[in-house]
């Protein structure tokens, strides 16, 4: 049986891992199409549950209390977000570029993961600026593209990890 399933991989294993690739992928394009007024609601909300959850008696504090955890609690949410789904597109850039890289001579598969999220990171960014309410930055791209890079990187350990249980 795993003589069979190595098999398998091995002949579909380059479109398996394009899969979660265009998934994140697209849901990094979904919420960078969400509206400035939407974004923001949505942001507004995480915060309000985290603040439930961290802060006790949010709900008891004055109002510009709120406000400010408000404003500095989303802006800390909303680049987490931007670093988590880049993170995901990494690891799963990494894992398709790996997978490439068994079959033929690919030079350092990682930098190729890295620029290819990189790049996504801009039409993001570029993308945004035909969203209403919404602005491109070039910090989201920074912090993205060190999402990409944990993401590479957490997949290389990964991948090191099982090489050395593998080899015991």
């Amino acid at each position: 049986m795993r003589g069979a399933m190595k098999v398998f991989w091995n002949r579909t294993g380059i479109a398996l891992t394009l899969i979660p690739v265009l998934v994140v992928r697209g849901l990094i394009f979904g919420f960078s199409a969400q509206n400035g007024e939407t974004s923001g609601g949505l942001s507004r909300q995480i915060t309000a549950w985290l603040a439930g959850i961290f802060i006790p008696d949010f709900e008891l504090l004055a109002q510009e209390q709120q406000e400010l955890i408000h404003s500095y609690m989303g802006l800390a949410i909303r680049k987490m977000g931007h670093f988590t789904e880049f993170a995901a597109l990494g690891f799963f850039l990494m894992l398709h570029i790996h997978q490439i890289a068994r079959r033929t001579a690919v030079f350092h598969p990682w930098l190729w993961a890295w620029a290819v999220g990189t790049v996504y990171a801009v039409s993001d960014e570029v993308h945004q600026h035909f969203v209403g309410g919404r602005n491109p930055a070039v910090t989201d791209v920074l912090i993205d593209s060190a999402g990409v890079i944990a993401g590479v990187c957490l997949l290389l350990l990964f991948l090191r990890w099982q090489t050395k249980r593998s080899n015991k």
